[in-house]
């Protein structure tokens, strides 16, 4: 049977890449939220050969979603230059979809962020997650 996969962070690293490398063929749908590829790189680096292609998943759709801020900060916790828009750029036939949440950082798709930008970014995640994982 094929099952759908979510993950936040290094989980939704860890989502893309059981669908790329180590369940290609059972992995039906991916949400990943705010994938961060890192310790180690294995999606975005190097950009033209990564360790990890996820040219080879066969979900049927892949979807990604990135906070606007994520990526700022001394210590970023998703830095710019490993995170879904860079996983978009080298994947574009694979990822059905990219959404960038407006004022959310990275921590607004936890249940413990109450601000305004962090309740839409989990509504709309959640409307996502009912309409990909029937």
């Amino acid at each position: 049977a094929k099952y759908n996969l979510v993950g936040h962070s290094l989980g939704g690293k860890v989502a893309l890449m059981v669908a790329a490398k180590y369940d290609i063929e059972k992995v039906k749908n991916v949400i990943a939220l705010d994938p961060v590829d890192d310790k180690p790189r294995e999606l975005t680096y190097p950009k033209n050969k990564p360790k990890t292609d996820l040219s080879n998943s066969l979900a049927d759709e892949i979807h990604l979603y990135q906070s606007e801020k994520g990526g700022e900060g001394l210590f970023p916790l998703c830095p710019s230059d490993r995170n879904a828009t860079v996983i978009q750029e080298i994947y574009p036939k694979k990822i059905t979809s990219l959404t960038i949440d407006e004022g959310a950082g990275h921590m607004s798709y936890k249940d413990t962020e109450n601000d305004e930008a962090s309740i839409r970014t989990r509504e709309d995640v959640q409307a996502k997650i009912r309409a990909v994982i029937q």
